[in-house]
């Protein structure tokens, strides 16, 4: 079975319930023969990410970048990237007010030359319904690039 991974770093579990809503609405869009796993980027088994169809990362906005955990995923992967160019991947940053993280992850995403969904999906406050639209919609695009 193929599989979407959500890849995310979550100290407050601010992060973590988001990647629960985009899981929710992502589930039922996926073509057959596809499933999602949810990992915290604390536990990471590099190995598991060799099969993955496509990417969604999350992390907290800290100081416009990315979680260090995330970071470090990047850093892990960069002798493979040649491996997971061309995959699908989309984003999400939760913060209290900044957001610019969100360039931070975009441009790691773009050094791996992954086929990234824009906009990343940025966030203050819990999954409201003009949020979710937005999931919605990169979702559908994420969905369009598998093969």
């Amino acid at each position: 079975m193929a599989k979407v991974t959500i890849l995310y770093y979550s100290k407050t579990n601010k992060t973590k319930a988001l990647a629960e809503v985009i899981k929710g609405i992502l589930d039922p869009m996926l073509p057959g023969g596809f499933e999602i796993e949810v990992i915290p980027a604390t536990t990471l088994e590099f190995e598991r990410f060799k099969d993955s169809a496509a990417f969604i990362f999350g992390t907290p906005d800290y100081f416009s970048d990315v979680a260090g955990y995330l970071k470090i995923f990047f850093d892990d992967l960069w002798e493979q990237r040649a491996d997971l160019q061309g995959r699908p991947a989309m984003g999400f940053v939760t913060h209290g007010g900044g957001g610019k993280a969100t360039g931070a992850l975009e441009h790691l995403c773009s050094s791996f030359k992954l086929n990234y969904v824009k906009p990343t999906i940025s966030t203050d406050k819990p999954a409201d319904e003009k949020l979710k639209a937005q999931i919605k919609a990169n979702c559908a695009k994420l969905v369009k690039l598998l093969k």
